[in-house]
């Protein structure tokens, strides 16, 4: 019975803090949590549909990793960790006797974060294995360049919301037809920031 007692105890000691997206997304809130101290929400990540943010249904499939980086009374603050798409979806735009063209690669943003990036280009036919080792070649250097000139929340939402994706499709339309471009996930690696900021 005591043993009870003390779950029901500290049960009782929690209090719910209001997750807030960052300012990218508005700082909309994404979610409530419980947690007897502040602290112990510190680097707590959070998945969150991004259909859900918007209100969007077309961004259903994409999900969002926010990470908690402070707490200011009881509102809990985050930074974008990253983001993945849903696996089935991906599965169920895969067809036979069609190419498909991934790569992963790290890229460092305007504002010095490396971050981690894996694309797909998928074809509406089968295509040369030298035009998929061109639409693989075009798409890092989309990518690359996309980053080059982007902050990372910025270089993030030109993921999420399709941006990127149509950049390549410039770059490899004349090719192969293409059947569906998608940046199916990222995450932020370091900050990599230099000795004099």
């Amino acid at each position: 019975m005591a043993k009870m007692q003390a779950v029901v105890d500290k049960w009782k000691r929690k209090i719910w803090f209001t997750i807030l997206a960052p300012k990218s997304f508005d700082l909309r809130e994404i979610g409530e949590t419980p947690a007897v101290k502040d602290v112990n929400l510190i680097n707590r990540v959070i998945l969150i549909n991004l259909g859900m943010i918007t209100g969007q249904k077309n961004f259903k499939h994409i999900i969002m990793l926010f990470k908690v980086n402070s707490v200011k009374g009881t509102n809990a603050y985050t930074d974008i960790e990253g983001h993945k798409i849903n696996p089935g979806y991906i599965h169920r735009l895969v067809s036979r006797r069609k190419s498909k063209i991934s790569d992963t690669l790290t890229v460092e943003t305007a504002d010095n974060k490396k971050v981690k990036v894996s694309a797909l280009t998928l074809t509406g036919v089968k295509v040369e294995r030298n035009k998929e080792t061109r639409i693989r070649k075009l798409m890092k250097e989309a990518i690359i360049e996309k980053a080059k000139h982007c902050a990372y929340d910025n270089f993030v939402q030109e993921m999420v919301f399709g941006n990127l994706a149509s950049d390549i499709f410039k770059k490899v339309k004349d090719l192969a037809p293409i059947k569906r471009i998608e940046i199916t996930k990222s995450k932020i690696l370091t900050s990599n920031k230099k000795e004099s900021d």
